[in-house]
């Protein structure tokens, strides 16, 4: 998938939570406004119940130890 998508941005599930990979997907889709970001976990259910985000948290680290096993980053 990466190697589909040349110069897109790749990023954790702790790039998403804490926000720091906000700044990379709004410049790599040229938005106009800053994406709002969200609370995900149990003190915010409203927004996304709290086993879907682990559901989320356990395919992410099933996806990524996959593709761990490809060289998909270049030194």
């Amino acid at each position: 998938m990466a190697k589909r998508t040349p110069g897109a941005p790749l990023l954790t599930w702790d790039d998403m939570v804490s926000g720091r990979g906000l700044p990379l997907i709004e410049e790599y889709l040229n938005l106009k406004e800053p994406i709002k970001k969200i609370s995900i976990g149990p003190e915010a259910p409203d927004v996304v119940e709290y086993n879907i985000a682990e559901k989320a948290q356990e395919a992410y680290e099933r996806h990524f130890l996959y593709l761990k096993k490809f060289d998909l980053i270049s030194a």
